[in-house]
């Protein structure tokens, strides 16, 4: 027979792990929830751009709408991606000038063609040139033809008969319709390539 203390203590013990299993939870075995935040909505996106622009066209992104938040290239046209619908975008480049920023319009899951309207950058730039020079030639050339009827053009004295009246007028003529070409087409280049712009065309693809 074991000495009485020492059944003092394995009762004790006994009693312990008995409470012990019954204080449990039900679901200890259960295993933890994931913890991983979700993943952001995001829409598949299939980037389209002219031909003469591909493989320049890039979709820029940046994480809510910080000025000065960096912009991080996500896509290059053409393109299947899937992006954040969170997300800030625009379109960049080279030789492409940017677009203003815009969101997906879409929803979670969904399909989306960008079609991207480009505008050159450089064309841009040589219409303003176009533009700022017209009125240079536009001027000189008012003053040789005004020069030239008045019988003071260039290398011909007042009073003579000369053939640089007639050349004067010419020239002047020549440089005035120049002017005013150069300004037409400057203008044309500006317009046409103003700002490069966006459509989203759901699931057309």
């Amino acid at each position: 027979m074991l000495p009485r203390s020492t059944l003092n203590v394995l009762t004790l013990a006994l009693t312990t792990c008995a409470l012990g299993f019954t204080s449990s939870p039900a679901h200890a075995d259960e295993p933890a929830p994931d913890q991983r935040p979700a993943a952001p909505p995001t829409a598949r996106v299939h980037v389209q751009a002219a031909p003469r622009f591909l493989p320049s066209v890039v979709v820029e992104a940046r994480v809510g709408s910080d000025p000065d938040s960096d912009w991080t290239v996500v896509c290059r046209a053409s393109c299947d991606r899937d992006l954040p619908l969170a997300y800030e975008y625009r379109i960049n480049g080279s030789n492409v000038r940017t677009s203003e920023p815009f969101r997906l319009q879409a929803q979670p899951g969904q399909r989306l063609t960008l079609e991207v309207n480009a505008s050159s950058e450089s064309a841009h730039s040589v219409g303003i040139v176009l533009v700022a020079a017209s009125p240079i030639l536009l001027a000189t050339g008012f003053f040789y033809v005004v020069a030239g009827s008045l019988g003071g053009a260039v290398g011909c004295d007042p009073g003579q008969t000369c053939n640089g009246n007639s050349t004067a007028t010419t020239g002047g003529a020549v440089l005035m319709g120049t002017g005013l070409v150069a300004l037409i087409a400057g203008i044309a280049l500006i317009a046409s390539n103003g700002s490069t712009t966006e459509r989203f065309v759901p699931g057309s693809f």
